[in-house]
């Protein structure tokens, strides 16, 4: 039995291998993004209620922005302070050792 080499896969040029190809560079193209996107998901999270109200607190003050957890899969971002033009609210959470822990402040849109 012979293969015909006009229909050979394995054949540069042929479509099968074109489709190979294609399919070999989509794959590269999603992982690429996939890699670039991982560093905002990977970014380090707190949960509030594993921590006790000093560390909170001192974490928002030492680094500016952090984002806490409050529960499964809800987080919120905590800072210092916020930039101008923009309304400042205390932000309370539910820590290891007080249910009532200012630990900084959530930033709103300013009065405009």
């Amino acid at each position: 039995m012979t293969i015909n080499p006009r229909v050979s896969a394995s054949r540069p040029g042929s479509r099968t291998s074109m489709i190979t190809a294609t399919g070999v560079a989509v794959a590269l193209v999603t992982a690429s993004l996939t890699a670039a996107a991982t560093p905002a998901f990977a970014q380090a999270q707190v949960q509030a209620s594993q921590e006790t109200c000093a560390n909170l607190q001192n974490l928002v003050q030492r680094q500016g922005r952090v984002v806490i957890g409050t529960g499964p899969y809800l987080y919120d971002t905590y800072v210092n302070n916020c930039p101008p033009r923009a309304s400042q609210v205390p932000a309370y959470l539910s820590t290891r050792d007080n249910p009532q822990c200012f630990v900084g402040y959530s930033c709103g849109q300013g009065n405009n």
